[in-house]
This record gives structure tokens, C-alpha cells and sequence, in this order.
């Protein structure tokens, strides 16, 4: 019952497309997108702190800066994410920024990577465990199809 009501009012649904050059970030219900590079600047406040200065493609103005650290968290060569905390902060940037939202309850987020790892995680170990509570038979066809184009 509640979660029915929750879903009705609040769904998200995020579909992130990601590789170390472009990320996609789509919320499905409204149908927004955007797609900018996953670079993210930090600069130490001054507590010491540091904070989110810039994201995306505004970081490439700020690479003559030297108070400015930037950041790639999905630049690697056979894993996903190089640096969990810099991609967790880049997704959460512009998540937020699809949605028009501050606050997010319960989104349900499938997550495509768009690059061949070298060595990394086989294809079917990337499907998320939400997504794959969600749509079981889904999940079993695209492993099965994963397993087949090897």
C-alpha cells in the first residue's frame, strides 16, 4: 500500500550511461537528460575542506587554476570507477540536476557502462541488485544474451 503511493508521487527512475569521456543521465518518467564529461574540480575551503567547485565540462576552463584539484572517478582502464568517493559526488551532481530535486526517495538507478574493461567485471556481474529485484526476467534475458555475444 505504501509502496504504491511512494511510486505513484515519487518515482525516480535513473538510467546512467558512463564511460571516462561522457556521462548520460537520463530520469525516465520525465524523460530529462543530460550528458556532459564526468570531470569534477575540487577546491580546499578554508577549513580545509574540500568542496565541489565545478562539474562536467565547466572543469576544462579551470585547468590553469592551481588551487583547483580535478578529478576523472570512472577513468580506468579495467574497472568501472577509478575513485568511488569523486564518482559517487559526479553521479550525485547530476542526478540532482535531472531531477530538480534535492531530495531523492528511493530511486531506482541502472547503471550502463559504455567500455570495454580489460580484465574487469564480466558483463552480466554489472547489472545492478535493484534493478534485478525489480525486473527478474528482464535481468535473466540480458544475462543470457550477454553469455551468447561472447
Amino acid at each position: 500500500m505504501i509502496d504504491s503511493i511512494i511510486n505513484k508521487f515519487f518515482k525516480n527512475t535513473i538510467y546512467i550511461e558512463f564511460s571516462d569521456e561522457l556521462i548520460s543521465v537520463k530520469h525516465v518518467e520525465t524523460g530529462n537528460l543530460i550528458e556532459d564529461k564526468p570531470l569534477l574540480a575540487l577546491k580546499k575551503s578554508q577549513k580545509g575542506k574540500k568542496i565541489v567547485y565545478a562539474v562536467g565540462s565547466e572543469v576544462e576552463q579551470l585547468q590553469n587554476d592551481s588551487t583547483i584539484s580535478i578529478h576523472n572517478g570512472f577513468s580506468h582502464p579495467r574497472v568501472c570507477i577509478n575513485d568511488f568517493e569523486i564518482a559517487q559526488a559526479t553521479l550525485m551532481y547530476f542526478i540532482r540536476k535531472v531531477l530538480n530535486k534535492k531530495i531523492m526517495v528511493r530511486p531506482i538507478i541502472i547503471m550502463h557502462p559504455q567500455k570495454d574493461f580489460q580484465g574487469g567485471p564480466r558483463k552480466e556481474s554489472i547489472l545492478s541488485q535493484h534493478f534485478h529485484q525489480y525486473f527478474p526476467k528482464l535481468c535473466q534475458s540480458m544475462i543470457a544474451a550477454c553469455i551468447r555475444s561472447k
